[in-house]
């Protein structure tokens, strides 16, 4: 794999702004402004970036955001996430982490089931906390969605 320059990092800052926000076919266009990489190495390193260069000019436009892999949820990202998970649940259907990432389109699956089994041990006060506690009070427990190390919750609930 080649290495990301800066000059290629400010290019991808650039072309991510003239979209905007998230739309489908974006890291296509983006990605042809960078000849011998691909769409999805232009796409993992816009989600990677914050592991490899926490520090540059691109991940400092993805926090200016509250996107990228680095970025802090929000409690309106977690209200959301409690209202996609209470959608997907209706009816006593098995949560399919799949269809709740799809009301997040900055973010990958993995992050999303990773904030899930977090927040019981992160923030306290926040909307998901408060909602997997509810979870954990209305089921006494038994569909692991408050499991404190978060193991049943990834066996039961990411699928």
């Amino acid at each position: 794999h080649k290495r990301w320059t800066e000059e290629e990092e400010d290019v991808l800052v650039e072309e991510h702004k003239k979209f905007g926000s998230y739309q489908r076919g974006m890291w296509k266009v983006i990605a042809k402004k960078f000849p011998g990489r691909t769409v999805e190495s232009v796409r993992d390193h816009w989600h990677q970036a914050g592991k490899y260069k926490p520090k540059s000019k691109l991940v400092a436009y993805q926090k200016s955001l509250g996107q990228g892999s680095g970025s802090r949820w929000t409690d309106e990202e977690e209200e959301t996430m409690v209202l996609a998970h209470k959608l997907a649940a209706v009816g006593g259907r098995r949560v399919v982490w799949a269809d709740i990432t799809k009301w997040f389109p900055r973010r990958k699956q993995k992050q999303i089931t990773q904030r899930w089994k977090r927040a019981l041990v992160s923030d306290p006060k926040s909307p998901l906390q408060i909602y997997r506690a509810e979870l954990a009070r209305k089921e006494g427990g038994d569909s692991g969605a408050a499991s404190s190390d978060g193991t049943h919750v990834e066996e039961s609930l990411c699928s």
